[in-house]
């Protein structure tokens, strides 16, 4: 978890309440809007705001990390030459039990991606799921796959909706006497590690997308938008 303005700058005619100004913003609102799908339809129609897919697009546009995080990733990006290698995005956390088994990520096709790039040449690995980037790690190497940080691991995840238990399981199972749950809604990592990876994977040569992603759409649309100084080519 992590607040907006701990990632972005300020928008415009936007004010951010945290949980400490919530309820007072919420008591004095003329009204308050569902954080669901319908709620932000509502909210469009309420407000004239053309509600397509094309607004993530806009609303992306809005977005301007903070200089600590540009720092953060200047830093990497030097450091590693990843202006020079490719990337991919490999999504697997909550892929797995939206969709179709022949839609899902396969594996497969991201082993055949990196084996397919030159030799000598590093890939960057863009993944929220600790079991995939441990795989990786060790299938090829940390010279070939290059992360941000090593995501913690399934055993020491935190609980989001209850810190004082560890998470041991993402269904409901029991470990000896102990029944722990793993809400569907949990990630491995936190915002700011997301949005540094995105950052990152952004300034690469060439992008593999995982399908269905709006993650590997938000790099896309920042390589498109040559948003970046941090590569000569750019």
């Amino acid at each position: 978890p992590g607040h907006f303005l701990q990632l972005f700058q300020p928008l415009k005619r936007v004010t951010f309440i945290t949980n400490i100004t919530k309820e007072i913003f919420v008591q004095n609102s003329s009204a308050v809007y569902p954080k669901t799908s319908m709620g932000i339809r509502q909210f469009c129609e309420t407000y004239d705001i053309p509600y397509r897919f094309s607004l993530d697009f806009r609303l992306w546009s809005l977005l301007k990390p903070i200089r600590t995080i540009e720092e953060k990733v200047e830093q990497y990006v030097t450091d590693n030459d990843i202006c020079d290698i490719t990337a991919m995005h490999v999504r697997k956390t909550d892929l797995e039990e939206g969709l179709f088994h022949k839609k899902r990520t396969k594996i497969d096709m991201f082993f055949k991606w990196v084996e397919s790039q030159p030799v000598n040449e590093s890939v960057y690995l863009l993944t929220d799921n600790p079991w995939t980037q441990s795989l990786f790690l060790h299938k090829y190497g940390t010279k070939k796959i290059k992360v941000y940080k090593n995501i913690s691991s399934i055993e020491s995840q935190m609980s989001v909706h209850d810190p004082t238990k560890l998470v041991l399981f993402r269904n409901n199972q029991t470990n000896g006497n102990q029944t722990r749950i793993f809400p569907k809604s949990h990630r491995y990592t936190n915002i700011e590690h997301t949005m540094i990876d995105i950052l990152i994977a952004a300034h690469s040569r060439k992008f593999r997308i995982s399908a269905f992603s709006s993650l590997s759409e938000y790099v896309e649309f920042l390589r498109r938008g040559n948003r970046y100084k941090w590569c000569g080519r750019w």
